[in-house]
């Protein structure tokens, strides 16, 4: 409970001391990174749902796969002797 709490004030400080990124927030980034590829991948023509759905799964692809695929490759790395 003790550590829960040292955690949560130690993390409202650094928040209070850093605040938000001045010049360019990752949420805003990848928010425009988005709206790009969207742009891209339904430019302006009505399809099929199935199409659309196509379309997002291959979105989530580029878009949230690769970095979820590095942090769980960080993750594992150390755990697995064999690629030590």
């Amino acid at each position: 409970m003790t550590e829960t709490l040292l955690i949560l004030f130690a993390a409202l400080l650094l928040d209070r001391l850093l605040g938000e990124p001045r010049r360019a927030h990752p949420l805003a980034g990848f928010g425009r990174l988005a709206t790009w590829l969207e742009g891209r991948l339904n430019p302006g023509a009505r399809a099929s749902a199935a199409g659309g759905r196509l379309r997002g799964l291959l979105a989530l692809a580029l878009l949230v796969l690769p970095p979820l695929g590095l942090l769980l490759a960080l993750l594992v790395w150390p755990l697995n002797p064999a690629l030590s």
